[in-house]
């Protein structure tokens, strides 16, 4: 098999329909299973995140943060966000996943600390993101070293390998990073139409880019419609 001389990405962030970290955590499990497959939505761990600062009620980050530290996850790690803002970390391992939600869901109602993120929830990230088709068999060429380890924004991402992040609170957020190599595979439309159909993810329309390789070895995306996806 040659070198690949094209590529589909989709990047988009969607606001999922849960109103609890435990609808959110099924959510994303659905999603996973559907792109990645059976063994990749019960591969997931993740952190219980907890926002403190001027925006947070004191009573409620003292609540919260007792309640992650007494419930046996991994000690904290603090991390400075502002000068008067930090965020404590809990490390989540896989079978302690739905624990976590639970415990999420009990410190309702949960302030935000900031613009949009709320002060207590549970993070997910799942890189790399290895894409199967319908009958669970991966698509080719899922590697950076495809690609030729070309960067394609500012976060560290790069062609040839997919990702997702998804925020849990009492709103989810659900973040992805799509790559979809190979002409030759089945057509990329209705594995598009087939994820949006079985998962709660809304594909945005503007959100996907058509790679080629130019003469000189480089890759040069264009926007692209979502029925030419396929």
């Amino acid at each position: 098999m040659g070198a690949p001389t094209m590529l589909v990405t989709y990047e988009g962030v969607s606001t999922l329909r849960t109103r609890s970290c435990r609808d959110g955590l099924e959510a994303t499990r659905r999603f996973v299973r559907a792109v990645a497959g059976e063994a990749a939505a019960g591969d997931l761990s993740g952190e219980l995140a907890l926002g403190d600062g001027a925006r947070v009620d004191a009573t409620f980050a003292a609540r919260a943060l007792a309640a992650m530290t007494t419930n046996g996850f991994a000690a904290a790690r603090v991390r400075t966000i502002t000068a008067s803002t930090r965020e404590h970390r809990f490390v989540v391992p896989g079978p302690e996943l739905s624990r976590a939600a639970a415990l999420v869901d009990s410190l309702a109602p949960i302030p935000t600390a900031g613009p949009v993120s709320p002060a207590a929830r549970l993070d997910l990230s799942i890189k790399p993101l290895v894409l199967v088709d319908e009958q669970g068999r991966p698509w080719p060429r899922q590697s950076t070293r495809a690609f030729g380890r070309t960067p394609y924004d500012g976060y560290g991402r790069m062609l040839g390998v997919s990702q997702t992040y998804a925020r849990l609170s009492t709103k989810t957020t659900l973040s992805v990073f799509l790559n979809l190599p190979d002409e030759d595979e089945p057509s990329r439309a209705a594995w598009v139409a087939r994820i949006a159909r079985v998962t709660p993810l809304a594909f945005s329309r503007t959100g996907w880019k058509r790679w080629h390789r130019a003469t000189s070895g480089t890759w040069i995306a264009k926007k692209i419609a979502p029925a030419q996806v396929g």
